[in-house]
């Protein structure tokens, strides 16, 4: 089950995409700008079911046809898509004959039509010559254009108080999130380590290049890298950033006051969910090949110093680079069916809900100005 994936901007607002600034896979600065793909996804009945089964004849019986346990597989998906037909007052009406690949065609069909508002089936097999397994998907449109980076630089131009709540919150929005830190990230290691190395042997050592070595250096052991540091340290129960944000609300407007009441509306929204709970899991799609040259969603977020900054802009080039040849999966949420399934498939509104706190959060951020 691929899709494939349109260039991220950097988290800031819509329509302003990142200048390109670098090929990973060259580590050379290109400064050029990245196209935008569209976006796609797949119809009910994924990529194994059309290759697998609706590629070949139905009525062949080739040696090289791709194996799967037929009749256990039709009678299993039968009593998985009638039983949940069944929760939602329908009934599967698709009747059983001799060719079993015939018949798990037209269920399948069946079964997608009747529930098409409501979730996307998906077909898979877990072993080669063994079963196959039906499963319900819903995509997210979450951040499917735009990263997940929540710049902090904004502390600098903060009052100390409000600063001190700020880095409590960014704390807790990293760990209940399961966000990266950029010594976490591993685009950001890359970038920060190897690239930086290779940059610093280089005789190419233009404006751009000097800038970049120039904040790559206070990532990794300057006023940037204790900022970090003083994130990844405070580790503060959500009730007492709460109470230090109601307790400051007094004290200030404009956009101190948006601020505060952003963070306590951020605390709400992340105590009932987290963001990464929503990654895809190749592992429920074992046959899919693509799941070693996919862009993991989790390398699109990450906590950074500046929208604006050299780093931040090379290192979203270059996972954009990754885009052209491959794909990003993004939020999926899945339940596999079972011939005694109880309940219906509810998709969260998690992810679109984070997604707009996080999106006015940026804006808010914004109106600290850009870091000097």
């Amino acid at each position: 089950m691929q899709e494939l994936k349109g260039h991220k901007s950097v988290s800031r607002p819509a329509g302003k995409y990142t200048d390109g600034r670098a090929d990973k896979r060259a580590g050379a600065w290109r400064g050029r700008k990245g196209e935008k793909k569209t976006p796609s996804f797949p119809l009910p009945g994924n990529d194994f079911l059309k290759e697998t089964l609706r590629s070949i004849p139905l009525e062949s019986k080739d040696a090289g046809m791709i194996s799967f346990a037929e009749e256990e597989s039709r009678d299993c998906l039968f009593l998985c898509f009638g039983n949940y037909l069944s929760l939602m007052g329908k009934t599967l009406e698709t009747v059983k004959t001799d060719n079993f690949r015939a018949d798990i065609n037209a269920a399948c069909d069946e079964f997608a039509l009747k529930i098409n508002r409501h979730a996307n089936v998906n077909i898979d097999q877990h072993e080669p010559g063994g079963r196959l397994f039906a499963t319900l998907y819903r995509k997210h449109e979450a951040f499917d254009s735009t990263f997940g980076f929540l710049p902090v630089s904004a502390i600098d131009r903060m009052p100390e108080d409000i600063a001190g709540a700020f880095v409590r919150f960014v704390s807790y929005f990293a760990r209940s999130q399961g966000i990266y830190t950029p010594e976490q990230h591993p685009d950001f290691e890359w970038a920060l380590g190897e690239e930086i190395r290779e940059m610093k042997e280089s005789e190419y050592m233009e404006g751009d290049v000097r800038q970049f070595i120039a904040v790559a250096d206070d990532y990794i052991s300057g006023h940037i890298k204790e900022a970090f540091d003083r994130i990844k340290g405070a580790l503060t129960a959500p009730h007492v950033i709460v109470k230090k944000c109601h307790s400051l609300l007094p004290l200030y407007a404009g956009r101190e006051k948006k601020l505060l009441d952003a963070m306590i509306k951020g605390v709400a929204i992340m105590k009932e969910g987290s963001i990464m709970s929503f990654d895809y899991n190749p592992d429920y799609n074992p046959m899919d090949t693509a799941d070693d040259c996919q862009v993991e969603v989790d390398r699109t977020f990450c906590i950074i110093w500046d929208m604006r900054d050299p780093v931040v802009e090379y290192v979203s080039e270059a996972i954009n680079q990754e885009f052209y040849n491959t794909y990003c999966p993004g939020f999926v949420q899945h339940m596999t069916l079972e011939p005694d399934t109880k309940k219906l498939f509810r998709p969260s509104p998690y992810p679109a809900i984070f997604e707009d706190w996080f999106c006015s959060f940026i804006e808010i951020l914004e109106e600290y100005g850009k870091c000097k």
